[in-house]
């Protein structure tokens, strides 16, 4: 559960902004405690950072696209899809959080794609399986 969640609204539209129509995504964070696991819930969450995906001058002379940055963004991290058939809106989260020895609390990533066309988040989703 989120605890402040005027927090999360601000900050999902700072980085929202900062995105802007760019191509990339929105990125989450949720912990999970032996307490909150208990109960079937997050310790806490929100927003965390967004990564945009669009091609620079660099990528564009390469031929590369959106898609393809979107993939090696994905591919760099051992991630997993929010659903195991394609739909439009689906995430990506981190297969294994970082874990807090000492405490034992969790902490994982979700990656939300933004400004992406249905068709594109489509080829994401295959080349990501």
């Amino acid at each position: 559960m989120i605890k402040d969640i005027e927090r999360c609204k601000q900050d999902g539209d700072y980085f929202r902004s900062q995105l802007g129509t760019n191509r990339g995504f929105l990125i989450t964070w949720e912990t999970v405690t032996e307490e909150s696991a208990a109960m079937g819930d997050t310790e806490n969450g929100g927003f965390d950072d967004y990564e945009s995906c669009e091609p620079d001058e660099f990528d564009t002379e390469e031929g590369i696209t959106a898609v393809d940055k979107a993939v090696r963004f994905l591919s760099e991290r051992c991630v997993e899809s929010s659903c195991s058939s394609f739909h439009e809106g689906l995430w990506y989260s981190d297969a294994d959080g970082d874990t807090d020895w000492r405490t034992g609390e969790e902490t994982r990533h979700s990656y939300h794609l933004e400004n992406f066309t249905v068709e594109e988040q489509r080829e994401i989703f295959r080349r990501t399986r």
